[in-house]
């Protein structure tokens, strides 16, 4: 499904107002897609991107057309849900509205402004991927379901202060350290 702007995630720093909202039903695994347009070209690439070498044996959509267009771009099996009743695609719009509200709360914690908004998502939807699991996952993690491997990387709250070493030629002329945000 599409995650829509709303005024609380808004335009990014890049121009980014659309958000694309996958989830794996084999795996429970989530990937949210940014981009500046709903358009088939920009779905087709989310849905490449996330697929990698695994084959995709059914999408489910809302009838929109840049989605059914991407899936048969991609040669995958579309199922169809009426358009306009987000009520008849239930899966996947419970995973919106979650998604929306805990990158709202992201951003709130933080203390930085909406136009973090989707950067906050995405990060939610990863920490969703690496802690998330149900007793009926045989206690993996969707991330572990779906690579075939624990996440072993950093845990890092969104928008914690850190501290951070520039590197590159313009290191030798810069103090030890910098402050910035992750």
């Amino acid at each position: 499904d599409v995650i829509r702007p709303t005024k609380d995630i808004n335009i990014d720093f890049h121009g980014n107002n659309t958000g694309f909202l996958l989830r794996d039903l084999g795996t429970n695994h989530l990937h949210l897609d940014v981009s500046q347009s709903k358009v088939t070209e920009s779905m087709e690439y989310a849905l490449k991107f996330y697929k990698g070498d695994d084959e995709i044996l059914k999408f489910h959509s809302d009838s929109a057309q840049e989605l059914e267009g991407a899936a048969r771009n991609l040669g995958i099996l579309i199922e169809e849900s009426p358009p306009y009743e987000p009520q008849s695609n239930g899966a996947i719009e419970v995973f919106v509205r979650i998604v929306k509200h805990n990158s709202r709360a992201s951003v709130l914690q933080s203390g930085m402004g909406h136009k973090w908004g989707f950067r906050a998502a995405e990060h939610w939807v990863f920490t969703w991927n690496i802690h998330e699991y149900k007793p009926t996952d045989q206690g993996k993690t969707p991330y572990e379901r779906r690579r075939k491997e624990p996440y072993t990387g950093e845990m890092i709250p969104f928008g914690v202060l850190v501290h951070f070493k520039p590197g590159g030629a313009e290191a030798a002329n810069l103090p030890t350290f910098h402050e910035g945000t992750l």
